[in-house]
């Protein structure tokens, strides 16, 4: 079962967008993600900025930003 980080802010409505499309997403495919609030951690929260929300394998690649591209829940 894959694994995902979505990293995200509470004050954004992107980030919520993302969060529902990502459990609505889990009825149709076996997969598992966590939040992380870039706020409480700061080199997060300069890496990613403004990009939020951002999901991202495990090891860190780069899925999407901005919103859900669910074709990369399909090929990962």
């Amino acid at each position: 079962m894959n694994t995902y980080q979505l990293y995200s802010r509470e004050n954004c409505h992107l980030c919520h967008d993302m969060h529902e499309d990502l459990r609505l997403w889990q009825t149709r495919i076996n997969f598992q993600f966590e939040i992380i609030d870039i706020d409480e951690h700061p080199e997060l929260a300069e890496q990613y900025g403004s990009m939020v929300p951002v999901l991202t394998t495990t090891q860190g690649q780069l899925l999407c930003f901005g919103r859900l591209d669910p074709t990369v829940l399909q090929k990962t």
